[in-house]
C-alpha cells in the first residue's frame, strides 16, 4: 500500500534489518525539489526537481561518527537520457555507479559525507524520483 504522495515518507529501521515506509511529518525535510543542495539533517529526502538544469548535485553532510544510508524505493528514469550517480562520498569520491532504474536501491557510505548526482539530456524532461536517507552511528 503506497503513503498518499501528499505526506513525506519516513524510513523506520527495525532490530532485525526489515525496512518500513510509513506517513510521517519530517521537520527535515526542506524544499526536497531544489536541483542541488547541501543536506546536514539526521533524515531526509531528495526529490525530483522543477527546474530546467540538466546537471543537479546534492551533498549529505552529517556530523563525524555516522554513517549514511540512502534508500531508492523505486527508480525509473528513461535510460540512455537521464541517470542518478550515487558516490561515496564528496563529488570527486569512489562511485557505488549510475542507475537509471531498479527497485529497493541500498546504499551505505564509509564516512559521514554521500553525494547524488542527476544527469538528463537537454530535451529529456525529469523524471520523477525520491531518494531517502538517514544517519546511522559507525560501527553499527
Amino acid at each position: 500500500v503506497l503513503a498518499p504522495r501528499a505526506a513525506p515518507l519516513l524510513l523506520l529501521r527495525l532490530h532485525w534489518e526489515e525496512t518500513l515506509w510509513a506517513p510521517r511529518n519530517l521537520p527535515s525535510v526542506v524544499d526536497t525539489r531544489k536541483c542541488g543542495d547541501f543536506h546536514r539533517n539526521i533524515s531526509g529526502r531528495i526529490s525530483s526537481y522543477f527546474a530546467w538544469e540538466p546537471k543537479c548535485t546534492w551533498t549529505i553532510l552529517l556530523k563525524s561518527g555516522y554513517t549514511i544510508v540512502l534508500i531508492i524505493p523505486f527508480l525509473r528514469l528513461k535510460c540512455n537520457e537521464e541517470d542518478e550517480e550515487i558516490i561515496d562520498g564528496r563529488a570527486d569520491g569512489a562511485a557505488f555507479g549510475k542507475f537509471c532504474s531498479g527497485g529497493r536501491l541500498v546504499f551505505q557510505s564509509s564516512s559521514d559525507v554521500m553525494t547524488v548526482k542527476y544527469y538528463r539530456s537537454s530535451k529529456q524532461p525529469v523524471s520523477s524520483f525520491d531518494i531517502f536517507y538517514y544517519g546511522r552511528p559507525s560501527g553499527r
